[in-house]
């Protein structure tokens, strides 16, 4: 008789610094100066966002958390499982950036340093779209800019229009799949491993996003909060919509 041995879950990297990082995440915007009512409340929003997420990369991280249980089982954390799974993803991507570029290291402590520094650029680009005067983020737009990544760095194999920081990550990242120069089997590892897992998940995400009926874009315009969905922008009242990305 054949014994069968049990499949192990992966191990995902989990440094020691993990918990303070996350932490950091978690902090939210000082409003103190130079916002208007409206914009505080677009803040306090992503300030939300992020907080979820954050609970989230810890339990993709750590996975120690009953996630049917509350808040984890509500509407509210489910939605934000998805994007958080692709941020969570970029911790190991941040790993081998950092193990294998000297200049990453001058620059971050490690790792998860860098990673955060990524994260905290995202951030603030979120809430600076969300207060441009000239954004049409619309839901339709915002799916489109995911795919449009999705296809920038996996079809063309090319850096995308991104903050300056996402910029030389995804360079680092081309160059660990791609470049001629590596040895074959570390860049098929890197793309079997980390690389084609990323796009899977940027593809479930943008397909998510797409059909919730629920989702919508929200910015400030002259101290008005707007939903940017179909036709022309509408009034939003944040008590009422609650589910925003």
């Amino acid at each position: 008789m054949t014994k069968t041995t049990k499949k192990q879950p992966e191990v995902k990297f989990a440094p020691s610094d993990l918990g303070k990082y996350i932490s950091r995440l978690q902090h939210p915007i000082d409003v103190s100066n130079g916002v208007n009512e409206a914009q505080s409340v677009i803040i306090s929003i992503i300030d939300e966002n992020w907080a979820i997420y954050a609970d989230w990369i810890l339990y993709e991280r750590v996975p120690l958390i009953n996630i049917n249980k509350y808040p984890y089982n509500t509407p509210k954390f489910q939605s934000r499982r998805r994007k958080a799974k692709i941020l969570a993803h970029q911790i190991d991507l941040c790993k081998d950036c950092y193990d294998s570029f000297k200049g990453i290291k001058t620059q971050y402590e490690s790792p998860m340093h860098y990673w955060l520094a990524l994260m905290q650029e995202r951030k603030n680009y979120e809430i600076e779209l969300s207060f441009s005067q000239n954004s049409t983020s619309t839901k339709a737009s915002y799916v489109s800019g995911w795919r449009s990544l999705l296809t920038t760095l996996q079809k063309h194999k090319k850096v995308p229009e991104v903050p300056p920081l996402h910029k030389v990550f995804f360079a680092y990242c081309l160059d660990l799949a791609w470049h001629p120069k590596r040895k074959s089997d570390k860049r098929k590892k890197f793309k079997d491993r980390l690389w084609e897992p990323f796009f899977i998940m940027i593809r479930e995400y943008a397909d998510y996003c797409e059909k919730n009926k629920k989702l919508k874009r929200v910015r400030e315009d002259n101290n008005k909060l707007l939903i940017l969905d179909r036709g022309r922008p509408q009034a939003f009242r944040y008590k009422i919509v609650t589910n925003t990305e």
